[in-house]
């Protein structure tokens, strides 16, 4: 699987709509690393990918509980939650090329929130053609037994990188190499970097990274 696009809409610190595209030209070149200051939304992609493919599964729950909406209340934009129709949204697109689709799907996973009630919608598309509800579960099911949670959780947050001395050991390596072994799965490594740890994950980056890969980062960190 190769997520190409992500649009937030009123998630986290996310006001309105704004599409992070993680395409490339040179499918060899799959590797991307995402950095930016604290605060700059970096947990909050991450947190976004996973909610649209699993939702309320993510966090283990069982079914859509009370729990599972208060998570969603608390990710949706504050801005967003003063108008008088809140609604957000998580819309992913993938391309699967393992023998079951060899497609291109777009998720979108939305909430409309009118007071305290929470609505959650999910709809798939495939070659943009609408998955029946049948469809969907199945889609479900697949993501579920191909990659599900707890591979995810942990290997974005073995991802999650900050600039101390962790870095420079050998845990600060394996880190790197474990989030990068993952990229054969999903076939592209988001790792989150704080802008002064990019320097030290470049040096690591290159012991492990296919030539021609490059590694991408806020426009704002320095050097």
């Amino acid at each position: 699987m190769r997520i190409e696009q992500l649009k937030l809409n009123n998630i986290g610190s996310f006001s309105g709509e704004h599409v992070f595209s993680f395409d490339v030209e040179d499918i060899q070149k799959n590797i991307v690393l995402i950095g930016g200051r604290n605060g700059a939304g970096k947990t909050t992609l991450f947190e976004s990918m996973r909610l649209c493919l699993y939702g309320y599964k993510l966090y283990g729950y069982r079914q859509n509980s009370q729990a599972y909406t208060n998570k969603i209340k608390r990710l949706i934009n504050d801005t967003a939650k003063t108008e008088l129709a809140t609604s957000a949204s998580i819309t992913m697109q993938i391309l699967i090329e393992d023998g079951y689709a060899n497609s291109g799907f777009e998720i979108n996973r939305n909430w409309a929130l009118d007071g305290k009630n929470l609505i959650e919608n999910l709809s798939v598309l495939k070659e943009d053609q609408l998955l029946s509800s049948d469809e969907l579960q199945d889609f479900e099911n697949y993501l579920l037994q191909t990659i599900p949670p707890s591979l995810f959780n942990f290997h974005f947050f073995m991802g999650k990188i900050s600039p101390s001395s962790y870095l420079t050991g050998q845990m600060g390596m394996r880190s790197v190499k474990h989030s990068y072994r993952f990229a054969a799965l999903i076939r592209l490594t988001c790792l989150k970097i704080n802008c002064r740890a990019t320097s030290v994950i470049k040096r690591a980056a290159r012991t492990m990274i296919p030539k021609g890969n490059s590694i991408l980062q806020d426009k704002n960190c320095r050097q």
